[in-house]
């Protein structure tokens, strides 16, 4: 089932193209790596993708909820976006937990105070994904008592407890040494056996290699090159990903 359908999304911020005719499906399931340098756009689009950033033209289709983006998104289309981003969770690179918070606190406030689930009920849900990922002993450890890659995984596990169908992950790696970059990446193969479909922008190649069963390659803003992870990286057809690729690998 094709979850994700983009068409010619585009943006531009103070007159600068930072993307261009986006298009691109992901299906039920699928870890799609986006991977290019700085600057090629990779963030954006994540954050296009849950309209934290309002694209300037194009469509977005997610579950079956179309957006087309135009001079009515601000108006006709705000019930069709609520519903989408109820659909996709994110996890930013720089974690975003709130320091005031416990971890069970970090956790269970997005339930409980919008979607006004039963406290308890969702004290229970949060115990058992903090076991799943490891961390049930550090439900009442605050933030910056937390390693980073520690950080990373109640990030991680926070987003889950809304329920989302599809998950977004930024530079997920970026500030994590080879073993908790490990402890991550056996998170991601748990929610991938799950059957959670999952887009990850990242600089680190082995590590999409690893996790992703399909790669888009992101230049200037646009979609070079897409396909399944290995053929991406052994059978480059484009000369500027045959070019990243060496410069990186």
């Amino acid at each position: 089932m094709t979850q994700i359908q983009c068409r010619g999304l585009f943006k531009s911020i103070n007159n600068i193209e930072i993307l261009h005719d986006i298009d691109f499906n992901a299906n039920t399931g699928d870890v799609i790596a986006l991977i290019g340098s700085s600057g090629s756009g990779k963030s954006t689009l994540l954050r296009c993708l849950n309209l934290l950033t309002l694209p300037d033209a194009g469509e977005l289709e997610v579950n079956g909820v179309a957006i087309n983006f135009g001079q009515d998104k601000f108006t006709l289309q705000k019930k069709a976006i609520a519903r989408l981003r109820q659909q996709i969770g994110m996890v930013f690179q720089q974690f975003n937990l709130w320091p005031h918070l416990s971890v069970l606190d970090n956790m269970i406030a997005g339930p409980v105070y919008v979607l006004k689930k039963n406290k308890n009920e969702m004290i229970a849900e949060a115990e058992k994904l903090l076991s799943k990922v490891g961390l049930l002993h550090k439900r009442d450890c605050y933030p910056a008592q937390l390693s980073g890659g520690q950080q990373q995984r109640v990030a991680i596990v926070r987003s889950l407890m809304m329920k989302p169908q599809i998950m977004l992950f930024d530079e997920l790696t970026s500030a994590l040494d080879p073993e908790m970059t490990s402890d991550l990446l056996k998170t991601l193969e748990q929610l991938s056996v799950e059957g959670m479909t999952m887009i990850i922008a990242t600089h680190e190649l082995n590590f999409a290699r690893k996790i992703a069963n399909r790669v888009i390659f992101l230049d200037e803003g646009r979609i070079v090159e897409q396909g399944e992870t290995q053929q991406v990286f052994h059978c480059p057809q484009s000369a500027r990903l045959r070019q990243f690729i060496s410069a990186i690998l």
